[in-house]
């Protein structure tokens, strides 16, 4: 089951929890004004940085390549409603969402695309 990430849209800096497995992680997204797109950093239960600033692309594995402990699935930003090609600085909430993907959800995917 996909874990959907709540924001809310207008906001340039933002964060919610999420739990994964047995931790709970933070998630702050931030607005870049100078090159308009959204960014993901992940922090632990100790406020400690686990990743900085992500970029958020569209229909992409947020996580693809990188191994961090705790965290088996990876991060989707994934337009949701109307036809934006990119996300803007009203998006986030509203026609785009992020999502937490398990790794087993990842594997089930992958074998009926395959």
């Amino acid at each position: 089951m996909m874990i959907l990430i709540s924001f809310q849209s207008g906001l340039p800096d933002q964060t919610s929890d999420v739990a994964i497995g047995s931790d709970t992680y933070t998630v702050r997204v931030k607005w870049n004004y100078r090159f308009s797109f959204w960014s993901m950093t992940i922090y632990d239960r100790d406020s400690e940085v686990v990743i900085a600033g992500l970029r958020m692309v569209r229909d992409s594995a947020l996580l693809k390549g990188l191994h961090i402990p705790g965290i088996d699935g990876d991060f989707a930003f994934i337009r949701t409603y109307g036809d934006k090609e990119e996300a803007d600085f009203d998006s986030l909430g509203a026609d785009y969402s992020l999502y937490y993907v398990t790794k087993d959800e990842i594997d089930a995917e992958l074998s009926t695309t395959s």
